[in-house]
């Protein structure tokens, strides 16, 4: 499949690349996990708004990764109260970055996004 890739490059049919991978049935869709993941790992979630987000079907890192921040901050908008106000879209997009390195594994990348969440909230 490679091959018929490179060619295809090599020719600039760009159309015909893109088209390889699905002839062999072969396209890098993320498959969504059918177990939900424990969103309270993510700093700055808690068990409320981990409980909003799941009764929305946010029950997942690629869920959370792939909602947009103002359609979390719609979400928690919604909820009575001044309580959620303070989940400004850069909290909320921090939210989707430790989401994305959730799903890619990628620890390191984890622990770098908490202490920057951290920084940028004060908390501990």
């Amino acid at each position: 499949m490679w091959q018929e890739q490179a060619r295809a490059a090599v020719a600039g049919d760009w159309v015909l690349f893109d088209e390889i991978p699905r002839r062999y049935n072969f396209v890098s869709t993320p498959v969504e996990p059918t177990e939900p993941d424990d969103l309270t790992r993510i700093h700055g979630i808690g068990p409320k708004i981990a409980s909003i987000l799941n009764e929305n079907g946010i029950t997942t890192f690629v869920a959370l990764a792939a909602t947009a921040p103002e359609d979390i901050g719609k979400l928690l908008d919604a909820q009575p109260g001044d309580k959620f106000r303070l989940a400004t879209d850069e909290v909320r997009e921090s939210w989707r970055a430790q989401a994305k390195a959730a799903v890619a594994e990628d620890w390191e990348r984890f622990k770098h996004l908490a202490a920057k969440f951290k920084k940028l909230t004060g908390s501990k």
